[in-house]
């Protein structure tokens, strides 16, 4: 199985002496043509002073674990994490050792994730529906959001230390049956009695939705109170 990590080797001036084929791959340089050229070579220009930090920290014998970005031979910027290490025969410092990883797209990836992390934040807080963000596990409420203090009558930290059995006048069992339900996506639309603070109980329909962060699964509910339909005659 191919690495893919970008691996050079440089001497006690750090030149490099020698790069493997992912190095190659991932910088675009011509092998013949970097060897005895100096590590900065693929340094930004903004990223001198940066680099010249990593050189002395080797020179005094330290690693180096960092993240930062390298130029590529056509000149495109990439995102990478740094491990370097002196390498040493007999106690004599006779070069470094460098391994670069391409993280671009672990970035790309957490910008991703806080922009949709953004967005829930902008829809969850508002006054007018209300929702709560349940562990599936324990029925605990992890979230609840304005509208959702508004309707039950609880604050927020009251809320966040209930579970959803103590607003569901289902008996325990009965909310665990349904959660389970609703995780494994097999329904997503409930009928509900809810209590309130004041121990009113509220028709209510529940629309639920699995919902992942941070490597755990949650589920979101979107809860609306049933208004009596009152027809009237002629």
């Amino acid at each position: 199985q191919k690495t893919e990590e970008g691996i050079v080797i440089v001497d006690e001036d750090f030149h490099i002496i020698k790069v493997n084929d992912y190095f190659i791959e991932m910088f675009g340089y011509d092998e013949q043509k970097i060897i005895g050229e100096n590590i900065k070579k693929i340094v930004p220009i903004d990223r001198t002073r940066e680099t010249d930090n990593y050189i002395y920290k080797l020179s005094q014998g330290e690693n180096v674990n960092s993240r930062t970005i390298r130029e590529k031979a056509n000149g495109e910027l990439i995102d990478v994490s740094i491990q370097a290490f002196p390498v040493s025969l007999e106690e004599e410092n006779i070069g470094y050792y460098i391994i670069y990883r391409d993280i671009t797209e672990l970035k790309e990836t957490k910008s991703k994730y806080k922009n949709i992390k953004d967005r829930y934040k902008a829809l969850f807080e508002n006054d007018y529906t209300v929702m709560l963000i349940i562990d599936p596990d324990n029925g605990k409420i992890v979230d609840a959001n304005p509208a959702a203090v508004n309707f039950y009558g609880w604050s927020k930290e009251e809320l966040t230390s209930m579970k959803i059995s103590d607003i569901n006048v289902l008996n325990k069992e009965e909310v665990k049956k349904e959660m389970e339900e609703a995780r494994e996506k097999s329904k997503n639309y409930f009928n509900f009695k809810h209590r309130t603070v004041n121990e009113e109980a509220k028709d209510v329909e529940v629309y639920s939705q699995p919902i992942p962060f941070a490597e755990k699964e949650y589920l979101y509910l979107i809860i609306h109170e049933k208004k009596i339909k009152i027809f009237e005659g002629e």
